[in-house]
């Protein structure tokens, strides 16, 4: 934020050409994955719940609290840098540009690149009725 960049971002990348050809799946994984971000944020119980299969699941060690504490942190964040009236996931050319202008300014990249071919929201467009996820699939 100190820099400009007032959005956070989890990208989730798709090879185009299957997703294209398979729009349905696209949006049905979508669809679940922030219905299971709702879920998890409906609760601390949910929170705690979800958490704890990822430390079944860890080989090295999980640190649950740590890691309570930075869903909680990010999922702030992630609240309240959406664009207003849509719902998790939604990305636009405007939030991009300032990160696409720091990687210009601090040479990691020699040109800013398209920002508008680097994202795709028709996949969110379908499932989503303004910031309300429609759930379950029609």
């Amino acid at each position: 934020a100190e820099y400009g960049v007032d959005s956070t971002f989890n990208v989730m990348i798709a090879n185009t050409a299957w997703a294209t050809e398979n729009p349905t799946a696209v949006e049905d994984f979508l669809r679940a994955t922030y219905h299971a971000y709702a879920w998890i944020n409906e609760s601390d119980d949910n929170l705690t719940q979800s958490l704890g299969w990822a430390e079944e699941r860890s080989e090295a060690g999980y640190d649950v609290e740590l890691s309570k504490l930075r869903w909680q942190t990010e999922s702030a964040l992630v609240e309240s840098s959406k664009p207003e009236g849509w719902g998790v996931g939604k990305q636009t050319e405007e939030q991009w540009q300032p990160e696409a202008d720091l990687l210009v300014e601090y040479d990691l990249v020699k040109s800013t690149p398209s920002i508008a071919d680097s994202q795709e929201n028709s996949y969110l467009d379908a499932i989503y009725d303004g910031d309300q996820l429609i759930w379950p699939a029609p």
